[in-house]
């Protein structure tokens, strides 16, 4: 650990996970790509700038039409602008990793990532019923709409699909843990008749309004990587003799 805090009686410990140097280098990449540099530094970190960049070129004799290109990076303002991005994305990496302690945590956020996808499938499917072509009923947005495919809270279609197969796949562990009632993988048994029906209601639906919601993004890596994840589980299912084939004695969910 980097340091411990105490407060209160309560002992805090930074728990190292290694990806510190990384989010810091990648930092500093950044700040590299969108921070003037002298031209000679340009040159010898890109030799290539000169050749995309002619009218920006520097030659010894002249600063070229428009002056010497100071920046490693071809679209500093767009680099820079996407610092605040990384930063986010580091500050809920390590909020997670120093947050979740145990296997109860870790469980808790899952299920609360699967009430959020599913919130956004549903809100996604409701948005596209609207057929008014604009973004939470009322926002018209000046690039695109969502009059031809499912998109959520999100501008690309893409996107929401990648977001609900993150999700689907939580859904459904979701829905197997309760069949299965967290006990130990190498001795669950799936027992339907214990399964409390209303929970088993709500998360199949949850699946099916991810299934529909992902369909109706008419994104084909979406679609493909949907088909590809039902594959993999159930193949893991049976690796796990969570489900059998219907031709042997192993107990789990018919496959017939």
């Amino acid at each position: 650990s980097l340091f411990r805090l105490t407060l209160a009686d309560q002992s805090y410990r930074w728990t190292w996970t290694w990806a510190e140097p990384l989010v810091i280098a990648a930092i500093g990449l950044v700040l590299l790509q969108s921070t003037p540099l002298p031209p000679a530094l340009i040159d010898l970190l890109s030799q290539q700038t000169r050749d995309i960049l002619p009218a920006w070129a520097a030659p010894q004799e002249s600063a070229g039409v428009f002056g010497p290109w100071n920046y490693l990076s071809l679209a500093p303002y767009e680099t820079h602008s996407a610092l605040p991005i990384l930063l986010a994305y580091a500050v809920l990496f390590f909020v997670a990793v120093q947050r979740l302690r145990t296997l109860s945590d870790v469980q808790q956020l899952l299920r609360r990532l699967a009430i959020v996808s599913t919130l956004m499938a549903a809100f996604a499917l409701i948005q596209l019923a609207l057929g008014n072509g604009k973004f939470y009923g009322f926002y018209a947005h000046p690039s695109t709409d969502t009059l031809h495919a499912a998109k959520g809270a999100f501008t690309n279609q893409n996107h929401l699909a990648h977001f609900l197969i993150l999700g689907l796949g939580v859904n459904l562990w979701w829905l197997l843990d309760a069949a299965t009632h967290g006990t130990p993988h190498t001795a669950r048994t799936y027992q339907p008749q214990a399964m409390p029906s209303r929970l088993a209601l709500l998360l199949l639906a949850a699946l099916g309004l991810h299934v529909v919601a992902i369909a109706l993004t008419y994104s084909r890596g979406g679609i493909a990587v949907t088909l590809l994840f039902f594959i993999a589980t159930f193949l893991g299912l049976r690796q796990m003799k969570l489900v059998s084939d219907g031709h042997g004695t192993t107990p789990g969910i018919s496959a017939r």
